[in-house]
C-alpha cells in the first residue's frame, strides 16, 4: 500500500467506533439484569403459607441428660425463621463433646414442618427431620434414631 499513510489516532478512532457500534448491545442494561431473590413479605406469601409461618416459625428448645454421660446435659435449640432458614444447635454441658450448629432450610409439608439441615459446624451434611406441633411442643415425627434416640420434643420459647 504505497502512497497511503496510516495515521495512528485515525485508526484508533475507527476501532473504538466499530467496537461501540457492534458491541454496544452486548452489555446488560439495568432492566435486563437477572432479578435478585426478594425476601418474602406478608404481602407476597400465600395465605396457607402465612398460616404455616405463624404456626411454626419461632424458637424451640429442650434439655436432658446425655445417654452416654448421665451427669452431662444436652441442650437442643431449633430456630425456624420466617425466611425459611433454620438452625439446630446442640450444646453439651458437662462433657467433652463439641457443640454443634447445623444450618439449613425448612418448609411446610401438609401439617408438618420439614427441616433439611445441609451444614454442620461449617461442613456439608444431610440431616432431614419432620416435626408436628402438639400443644406448645414441637415433636419430631421423622428423624435419625441413631442420632436422636427416641426423638426430639422441643418446647416453644
Amino acid at each position: 500500500m504505497r502512497g497511503v499513510k496510516f495515521h495512528f489516532p485515525t485508526i484508533l478512532l475507527i476501532v473504538v467506533t466499530c467496537t461501540l457500534l457492534f458491541c454496544g448491545g452486548c452489555s446488560w442494561t439495568p432492566e435486563e439484569k437477572p432479578a435478585q431473590p426478594v425476601p418474602p413479605t406478608q404481602a407476597t406469601i400465600p395465605p396457607e403459607l402465612r398460616a404455616c409461618l405463624d404456626t411454626y416459625a419461632g424458637q424451640y428448645s429442650a434439655e436432658g441428660p446425655l445417654a452416654s454421660h448421665p451427669s452431662a446435659r444436652r441442650i437442643v435449640t431449633l430456630v425456624l425463621r420466617r425466611d425459611w432458614k433454620c438452625t439446630l444447635t446442640t450444646d453439651y454441658r458437662g462433657s467433652a463433646h463439641v457443640p454443634m450448629t447445623e444450618a439449613g432450610t425448612w418448609r411446610c409439608d401438609g401439617g408438618h414442618a420439614s427441616v433439611m439441615l445441609t451444614e454442620a459446624n461449617a461442613q456439608p451434611e444431610r440431616n432431614e427431620l419432620a416435626f408436628e406441633l402438639r400443644d406448645s411442643e414441637l415433636v419430631a415425627t421423622r428423624f435419625d434414631a441413631k442420632r436422636y434416640g427416641e426423638g426430639l420434643k422441643l418446647k416453644r420459647q
